[in-house]
C-alpha cells in the first residue's frame, strides 16, 4: 500500500493455499513467507498483520477508497469461522476503504478444482478443471482506472450452445447487475465495459505431465478417499481440463498492459474473434498504454494467468 505521505507498507494475510490446504501445510507457509521476502527486496519494511486467509487475485482497488472482492471467497471459503460484517470491517480498516462492492461468486470455471467433473466439449460431463485459485475476482471482474470497471460477460448465443457459457453467465450475470448498481466515491455509476469470455480450450493430461502429477497424481486421490467433493470417482488418465483462461487476468504496468490471447494457426476463427474483441476492449480502457497480448494457455493450466502470476509494486512517492 501507498500512504497520503507516500510512504509503503505491506499487508500480510493467513495463507491457506487457495483452499487446497491448511495453513500448516509446508507449501503454504513457504508460499505465505514469500511477501515477506519480495516486500524485503524492495525496500518496503513496514507490516500491517491481518487475521484474515486472503489472497491478492480476489482483491480489486481503484485508489479511492473502493475495493472490489468475492463475496463467496472471501466469506465463505476463506473465512467461514467469521461473519460477513468481521471481514468486511476488518477490509475496510487495514485498507483504509470507504466501500466494498462484493460479487456473489467468481466463475464456474474458477472453482475448487476437486468439486466434480464439468461440461466437456460436446456438452457432457467428462472434463475436469485444472489447478485453479478458487475463486478469484481477477478472472473476471478489474478495474482499469478509478471509474472504470471492465467485467467478463456472456452473450444469450453463447449460453444456448455451451453448457460451459450457461453456467456462467448466470453468476456473471449477477456480478454485472451489482457493479451497475454500484456508485463510485463521488457518487457517481461506474463506467462499464464487456469482456468476451474465452472460447474453451480442453488439453488431454497423461501421467507423465507435470501438470498432471501435480493436480492429478497418486498423492491427491489417496488424500481425497480416491472421490472427489460431489461423490465421483477421481478420474483416471487421461484427465480431459480446462484451463483457466480469461481476458480479464491482465497486468497493468507502467506504459504497457500485458493481456492474454489463444488463437493459434488452425484453430477455431471464433477463438481469433474474441482475441481481437478483448484487445480492442483494453485498447479503449487505456488509451494511453500500449497492450501486448501473449498466448497464456500453459500458464493457464497451472491455475492462473498473467495478473495471478505477478506482483504490482507501487513506488513509492517522494
Amino acid at each position: 500500500m501507498v500512504g497520503n505521505c507516500g510512504g509503503r507498507r505491506r499487508v500480510d494475510f493467513r495463507f491457506d493455499m487457495y483452499g487446497y490446504y491448511s495453513e500448516e501445510d509446508e507449501l503454504s507457509i513457504l508460499l505465505q513467507e514469500f511477501g515477506k521476502f519480495h516486500a524485503q527486496q524492495v525496500g518496503i519494511e513496514n507490516t500491517i498483520y491481518s487475521t484474515l486467509i486472503s489472497e491478492g487475485g480476489d482483491r480489486e482497488f481503484n485508489g479511492k477508497g473502493t475495493m472490489m472482492a468475492v463475496r463467496e471467497t472471501e466469506v465463505d471459503k476463506r473465512n467461514p469461522d467469521k461473519t460477513f460484517h468481521e471481514v468486511e470491517t476488518e477490509l475496510k480498516q487495514i485498507f483504509n476503504l470507504d466501500q466494498i462492492i462484493w460479487l456473489p461468486q467468481g466463475s464456474y470455471d474458477d472453482e475448487y478444482s476437486f468439486s466434480g467433473p464439468i461440461p466437456s466439449e460436446d456438452g457432457t460431463f467428462r472434463s475436469y478443471r485444472s489447478a485453479t485459485a478458487n475463486g478469484h475476482i481477477d478472472e473476471i471482474c478489474r478495474f482499469t482506472d478509478e471509474n472504470t470497471i471492465v467485467i467478463a460477460q456472456i452473450t444469450e448465443e453463447e449460453a444456448v450452445v455451451s453448457k460451459l457459457h450457461a453456467f456462467n453467465k448466470e453468476r456473471l450475470d449477477q456480478a454485472y447487475e451489482t457493479i451497475r448498481a454500484a456508485r463510485n466515491h463521488e457518487g457517481k455509476p461506474f463506467r462499464i465495459l464487456k469482456m468476451p469470455v474465452p472460447e474453451p480450450i480442453y488439453i488431454d493430461l497423461y501421467p507423465e505431465d507435470d501438470a498432471y502429477r501435480m493436480l492429478w497424481g497418486d498423492e491427491n486421490k489417496e488424500q481425497l478417499g480416491g472421490l472427489l467433493m460431489d461423490g465421483t470417482l477421481f478420474p483416471e488418465a487421461p484427465v480431459n481440463v480446462l484451463p483457466a483462461m480469461s481476458y480479464c487476468n491482465f497486468l497493468i504496468s507502467n506504459n504497457v498492459v500485458v493481456a492474454q490471447k489463444y488463437y493459434e494457426e488452425g484453430q477455431s476463427e471464433k477463438i481469433k474473434e474474441k482475441d481481437e474483441k478483448a484487445l480492442r476492449v483494453l485498447q479503449t480502457a487505456f488509451p494511453s498504454k500500449r497492450i501486448v497480448q501473449i498466448n497464456t494457455l500453459s500458464l493457464n493450466l497451472y491455475g492462473g494467468g498473467i495478473h495471478c502470476h505477478t506482483r504490482n509494486i507501487p513506488a513509492a512517492q517522494k
